[in-house]
């Protein structure tokens, strides 16, 4: 039985969803796949999860949704809670 690359992208791309929702071990579940469909070579498979993993990471932190968590939580600051140097 061969699984084409299709397979292997929508994989890729439900891992990316369950990656920038929760964040937990997606890249050691990227790396059980991969070796699923066959790839063996442990560094590349471990180079390429740490590019993917970064790069998730950055857009699940970049969202609309994020963002406005951020600044809906971030402390206003007012001339009279400034901290002064002693």
């Amino acid at each position: 039985m061969r699984i084409g690359p299709g397979v292997l992208a929508c994989a890729q791309f439900l891992l990316a969803v369950y990656g920038g929702y929760f964040g937990g071990a997606v890249g050691l579940m990227m790396m059980a796949v991969w070796s699923l469909f066959g790839v063996t070579d442990v560094r590349a498979m471990v180079a390429a999860k740490t590019l993917l993993v970064g790069s998730l990471n950055t857009v699940a932190q970049e969202s609309p949704r994020n963002r406005t968590y951020s600044a809906a939580c971030s402390p206003k600051w007012s001339p009279a809670n400034t901290p002064t140097r002693s």
